[in-house]
């Protein structure tokens, strides 16, 4: 395994970053659909060994519901008028666990209590707010039809019934995580289309478990950045990653929390929009582009973290680490997770739309005619410049910029 990780870096202190300065409420009114990958840090209790270097990752789908017909856990888009959408509550948050036996992940309601329990900064993390915490799982279901591998209920107290136990392991895992881990968590807004594929895949997941196939969770060959980054790739946003095969195909499909957070980051803020003909060769994007008017480098995609609750904590030790997958020697992931972390533009909105008022006007700045764009590309044999699907895509492309650049101005307006 050493040969495997030789290029893993560690970061161990968690960056402050300065929030966005509208309120939750204001970026939902903005953004009434979106997905939110969050990557938390390793998870040390005070009473027994730490937890996996390699974090953990989580995903909220803002306007997906939980089916609590089924008897396990399965989403539904929700209903029209069923939820408010201005609330950042008005979603369903998924978590995968290593304990899961016949289910890939569970799923709550909203996000903060997956965030803090709904524990807040000024009580103390202690045994009764983990009862409380408990509670509240039990009493709404979050756990029914879900079963863990025999391993994990070795410990198990005789007269504790079993979803009580599996919940109190779960606790700052699939719930509660900023009880004992640092969140990192980055919005990425979708069209409302764009959340079927993605709860038609998570569904999948779990149904695949409900026979005789047990679900094995693997750091390297099937964990929950595997399945949170999977379902964002259902949608077409990128490319799926595989789970279950061989080492030399594994190899170049790993899926590491913190590095997701940094690709979703960069993929809203820093792809170029001035190479039309280099987003033309990336079929993903050029597809969401024509198929749903969608491109991911937009406004709006801005992170959000929340520290391990540090007031009166008895149960965790807070000083967690942080594993990013980098080169050593470069340490290009961990620039960029810094940069990402502090530069107001990935979390500030104010920031974040003047930045994309300049990246769109540049865009536009730089168009070209398709003859110009044919010419200066001479060797380009993989694009018919003349066929109508290119001109097709060239003038959803640039209207689709002139259209983000006059709602990115009236955004601004608003908020003078």
């Amino acid at each position: 395994m050493k040969s495997l990780f030789w290029q893993l870096g560690l970061l161990t202190t968690f960056l402050s970053v300065a929030h966005a300065a509208d309120s939750a409420q204001t970026y939902d009114q903005l953004h009434p659909y979106y997905a939110e990958f969050c990557a938390v840090t390793q998870l040390n209790p005070l009473s027994e060994g730490r937890g996996g270097i390699g974090g953990h990752g989580v995903l909220f789908l803002k306007g997906a519901c939980r089916d609590t017909s089924a008897g396990y856990p399965r989403l539904k888009v929700c209903a029209p008028g069923s939820i408010d959408l201005s609330s950042a509550d008005a979603g369903v948050s998924i978590s995968v666990d290593k304990m899961f036996e016949n289910v890939n992940w569970m799923a709550m309601d909203g996000k903060s209590f997956l965030i803090n329990g709904r524990v807040k900064p000024d009580q103390p993390v202690d045994q009764p707010a983990v009862d409380k915490v408990v509670s509240e799982v039990l009493k709404k279901g979050l756990l029914d039809g879900v079963s863990v591998h025999e391993t994990y209920l070795t410990t198990k107290p005789s007269a504790m019934p079993t979803d009580e136990y599996i919940a109190r392991e779960a606790i700052s895992t699939d719930f509660a995580m900023n009880f004992g881990r640092n969140v990192y968590c980055v919005k990425l807004p979708i069209k409302q289309e764009m959340l079927s594929p993605m709860v038609d895949y998570l569904n999948s997941r779990n149904d695949e478990y409900r026979g005789s196939k047990k679900y094995n969770w693997s750091g390297i060959y099937n964990n929950c950045t595997h399945t949170t980054h999977n379902a964002l790739a259902a949608a077409g946003i990128f490319h799926a990653l595989a789970t279950d095969k061989p080492v030399p195909v594994q190899l170049f499909n790993l899926a590491i929390p913190s590095n997701n957070f940094i690709r979703i980051a960069r993929l809203g803020n820093d792809d170029s929009l001035n190479d039309i003909v280099r987003f033309y060769r990336d079929r993903y994007k050029r597809q969401m582009l024509m198929e749903h008017d969608w491109i991911g480098t937009q406004p709006g995609v801005l992170i959000e973290n929340t520290a391990a609750h540090g007031f009166e904590n008895s149960l965790y030790d807070t000083n967690s680490k942080f594993l990013i997958l980098d080169f050593p020697a470069l340490q290009i992931q961990h620039h960029r997770f810094k940069q990402i972390n502090t530069d107001p533009r990935y979390s500030d909105t104010r920031a974040n739309l003047e930045y994309f008022k300049k990246k769109y006007e540049k865009a536009l700045a730089s168009k070209r005619s398709i003859a110009q764009l044919e010419d200066a590309n001479p060797d380009e044999s993989s694009i018919d410049f003349e066929s109508p699907e290119f001109t097709a895509f060239y003038v959803k492309y640039y209207a689709h910029i002139e259209q983000e650049l006059s709602l990115v101005k009236k955004q601004l307006a608003a908020l003078m």
